[in-house]
């Protein structure tokens, strides 16, 4: 059964150096997302950094990893956070496979 999966994620306030980054200085966040364990990533997309959220729809069922990346205005794009949603099949069994009734 698929289901809706809300990403959420918040800015840094360093550059790898450690030292400050202004908020301002972020251009956008990129998210982008995997059916095989991080081996091919889609973009999913784009989101200036007034927004830290987004909502995946209809997920089937299985392992999804998403990757976000910060960019800044300058274009420089840190490494990738990686994180993993397991879409559950709670679905009912299915029916039993024989049935027998002997008199």
């Amino acid at each position: 059964m698929a289901r809706n999966v809300t990403v959420s994620w918040v800015l840094p306030t360093t550059r790898e150096s450690t030292k400050p980054l202004d908020a301002a200085q972020i251009a956008s966040v990129e998210l982008s997302i995997s059916a095989d364990a991080g081996a091919n990533w889609t973009v999913y997309g784009t989101f200036t950094p007034d927004v830290l959220s987004t909502v995946v729809p209809e997920l089937e069922i299985g392992e999804w990893s998403f990757s976000g990346v910060v960019i800044d205005v300058a274009g420089k794009r840190s490494k990738p956070k990686v994180a993993v949603a397991v879409v559950p099949d709670d679905s009912a069994p299915s029916a039993l496979g024989e049935l027998t009734v002997t008199l």
